[in-house]
């Protein structure tokens, strides 16, 4: 039963980090929905969104295998 807890447990908190990747790329490309909720004072480097893009990716591409 313990085994099962700590499965539940680090699943729900990748899950949230995923969230959390999610939200800062849809901050970061400038989404609508984002607006409502979050001010965007300046403009974003191409460099910065790039790699947060691809930090997004590897964690969903890598995390489901471990």
């Amino acid at each position: 039963m313990g085994d099962f807890f700590l499965t539940k447990l680090s699943a729900s908190l990748l899950t949230l980090f995923y969230l959390f990747l999610s939200f800062r790329i849809g901050y970061l490309r400038g989404s609508p929905v984002m607006k409502l909720f979050f001010k965007m004072d300046k403009e974003i480097s191409k460099i910065k969104l790039e790699r947060n893009v691809r930090a997004h990716g590897n964690f969903s591409e890598y995390v489901p295998l471990f």
